[in-house]
């Protein structure tokens, strides 16, 4: 029935669906806008549309149906984000005698909806966390809560990926995190609603992956994704570990009465939360393909994307086969965790993919691929499979390593520290498990400081800025007489570029800023609140003329879909404000100043 896909999505997923499209024999379109003209999910298909100039042209229902049927495609696939869990775009393809891949747009409004696929979990005998489906306007919020009790969780109700999520703590902060929540939804979403749940913690987060056929659906597999900040996932696991086989059994067969009930059809997962008594939770369902995809894929050897097209096609859903063995997914984003997880842009000068048994690597990016402000930071998954969980981490510990990504900040270095930790060893991992655990890197070392010619800025241990920026952390000096145990090693991976001399070792990354590094001079102005990236400004909250405090919030800036809090420097008056909500700042641009 299908004999071309068109893929509604860009980076790492429109490369990874491009995969098993070919592999199943069918023809690939890709689409792509101005900004990512470049990009190799363009180069990947068997043939690419360019969607215009506008950077969120992949919410342009009607442009990508026009580029499917100029292309000759019979069928959308359209990945996460974006317009996968739109069921108008779904029924516009629909329309216009496309197959959609995917379940169908009924299901979507259902359970595509936090509100409702609440309703329809209770109605299917599904425990659900105590909260209220209907949370309109901040007054209501604040009569909700009193009611519910804190600490409780803010949500929009039509999205996901953390954004529209806002933890309040007490009445006196639900005014401002209503309205923060409400903006982030309708932006990242373009739907503002939101709902009110009890706070569970501690939690584990746990998901069902399903495949249906709209008569029956299946479990094919269970996976922990606790490891998040500010509710996006950093790590995923399958099978979870040291919660007992009959907590995951009773967990999996909620999610397939749910998805049987609602007929659902294509693949989809159902997320819980596990309180500490072993108690589970309905959470929401995914109506699409999720992120973590992977690790379901290597412990069971189902190809998902290719088990979504074959069901879109009129296939049957099989029964599951047993897991095997123990998968887990890393998610490399462009970002600095030393700075707040403040995203990071910039031209990929270097990149060397590691090449380890056992480890997949979903990307979408190459050698020479610009970062930019428009998309959410994630760049690459780096999946690992072993025998065991704890073979399966030391795959990630030595492709972590391996890998090499100049140009760009990422999180490299702190993953691998993350998977050192004790607590990620034993798997005793919680939803709010990184909200306690700092990453600080420590001391560049001296020769990193020389490689100018001259001393870079001090470092102070668990202070950081971006004039001596450390993107990553080593641990030993790399160099032809550095001895580790017993090994002559070769000096590490160096570039340069603007901003700088870039350094790699073993999975740990510096950057030496250049004398000429206007970005980090700006930043450094002693009396400024700097945009610390490319992004619109969507709140000030103060005037000239206005005392304030270090760290009080002044000004939110968003980019990659997130808000961002930007804060005062230090104690003193706000001098002049620069610019206004709505406008676009560049990186190192001044948005108010702040005399002390």
């Amino acid at each position: 029935m299908v004999s071309c896909v068109l893929i509604a999505n860009r980076g790492e997923i429109a490369c990874r669906i491009v995969r098993s499209v070919r592999m199943l024999g069918l023809r690939s379109v890709t689409v792509f806008t101005e900004v990512d003209a470049k990009a190799p999910h363009r180069f990947l298909a068997d043939d690419a549309r360019s969607l215009g100039d506008d950077p969120m042209a992949y919410l342009d229902m009607r442009a990508i149906i026009d580029a499917a049927q100029k292309s000759g495609a019979d069928a959308i696939h359209p990945g996460y984000g974006f317009l996968s869990q739109n069921p108008d775009f779904a029924q516009a393809c629909l329309d216009a005698d496309l197959v959609w891949i995917g379940p169908s747009p009924d299901v979507i409004r259902v359970l595509g909806d936090k509100r409702s696929s609440r309703q329809a979990a209770e109605r299917s005998g599904v425990p659900v966390i105590p909260g209220a489906e209907e949370c309109n306007t901040p007054e209501e919020a604040e009569v909700l809560a009193q009611r519910i009790g804190f600490p409780l969780l803010l949500k929009a109700a039509g999205g996901g990926g953390g954004k529209g999520m806002r933890q309040v703590d007490g009445l006196a902060d639900i005014r401002e995190a209503f309205v923060s929540a409400e903006r982030e939804a309708r932006n990242a979403f373009g739907d503002g609603r939101l709902l009110l749940e009890k706070f569970i913690r501690p939690a584990r987060h746990i998901e069902v992956q399903i495949l249906g056929d709209a008569i029956r659906s299946v479990a094919v597999g269970v996976r922990e994704c606790s490891l998040q900040r500010r509710y996006q996932k950093v790590l995923e696991e399958s099978p979870p570990p040291l919660l007992a086989h009959s907590i995951l059994k009773r967990i999996a067969g909620d999610a397939e009465r749910l998805m049987t009930a609602a007929g659902y059809s294509s693949a989809g997962t159902v997320e819980f939360l596990v309180d500490a008594d072993g108690h589970h939770y309905f959470l929401e369902v995914n109506t699409r393909i999720q992120v973590e995809h992977p690790v379901t894929e290597l412990v069971t050897g189902v190809d998902i994307v290719a088990e979504q097209i074959r069901i879109a096609c009129g296939g049957s859903v099989h029964d599951a086969p047993e897991p095997r063995g123990h998968a887990i997914e890393l998610r490399l984003n462009a970002e600095d965790p030393a700075c707040n997880y403040l995203p990071c842009t910039g031209e990929v000068r270097m990149l060397r993919w590691p090449q380890v048994p056992g480890v997949r690597i979903d990307a979408g990016i190459t050698e020479g691929s610009l970062i930019g402000s428009h998309y959410d930071p994630m760049i690459a998954k780096i999946i690992a499979w072993g025998s065991t969980r704890s073979e399966a981490l030391q795959r990630l510990r030595q492709a972590l390593q391996e890998l090499v990504l100049l140009g760009v900040g990422t999180n490299q270095g702190m993953l691998l520290d993350l998977i050192e930790e004790p607590w990620v060893q034993r798997g005793e991992t919680f939803t709010h498990t990184l909200e306690t655990w700092s990453w600080i890197p420590p001391e560049m070392p001296e020769i990193y400081k020389t490689l100018h010619g001259s001393q870079s800025p001090s470092h102070r241990q668990g202070h950081k800025t971006h004039a001596d920026h450390i993107v990553g952390a080593v641990r030993e000096l790399p160099s032809k007489t550095t001895s580790v145990v017993g090994a002559v090693r070769e000096p590490p991976f160096k570039i340069s570029s603007p901003r700088g001399i870039w350094v790699s070792d073993r999975g740990r990354v510096y950057l030496l800023p250049s004398e000429d590094d206007t970005s980090s001079r700006q930043i450094h102005r002693k009396h400024g609140v700097i945009a610390p990236m490319t992004g619109k400004v969507v709140a000030i909250h103060v005037q000239v003329g206005d005392v304030v405090i270090e760290g009080q919030v002044v000004a939110i800036l968003e980019a990659m879909k997130m808000e961002y809090r930007l804060t005062a420097p230090h104690q003193g008056t706000v001098s002049k404000i620069a610019c206004i909500v709505g406008t676009l700042v560049d990186l190192g641009q001044a948005i108010l100043m702040v005399d002390p």
